[in-house]
């Protein structure tokens, strides 16, 4: 397993929001340590990613994540603990197997490229923040 990005807090525990790849798929792990699977990744291959988020720790939180142009997961209700003050987003592979000597990594090398991260404001809709052609 490995996370490719992580938007974190100010709060201890897992980040609330991440992208994540096991086995061959692309999953979103989530406020409360859920995983959803949102398809296989194909290597070789740009991957374009479009995340719509209003961090709340009540119910008036949600995130919805596109990939490729498809809306693959919406979560409504809170999203980040009540200590926090926002997130702050991380990106680059986090193979955490590779510090603790878990899980029986045997993977020794990763490759991950990232282009063209768009962030918008409150304001923003999903054309002004995806991918070109």
């Amino acid at each position: 397993p490995e996370l490719l990005t992580q938007w974190h807090t100010t709060a201890a525990g897992s980040p609330p929001l991440v992208v994540w790849t096991q086995n061959g798929q692309w999953s979103i792990g989530y406020f409360g340590d859920k995983r959803k699977v949102i398809g296989n990744y194909v290597t070789n291959k740009w991957t374009d990613f479009v995340f719509h988020v209003k961090w709340s720790p009540y119910s008036d939180g949600f995130i919805e994540v596109w990939k490729d142009g498809v809306k693959v997961f919406t979560y409504s209700g809170a999203n980040i603990y009540n200590t926090s003050y926002g997130a702050y987003m991380k990106t680059g592979i986090y193979k955490w197997p590779w510090k603790s000597g878990s899980y029986g990594s045997t993977t020794t090398n990763r490759v991950v490229y990232i282009d063209d991260v768009r962030i918008g404001n409150s304001l923003a809709t999903y054309n002004d923040v995806a991918p070109g052609p």
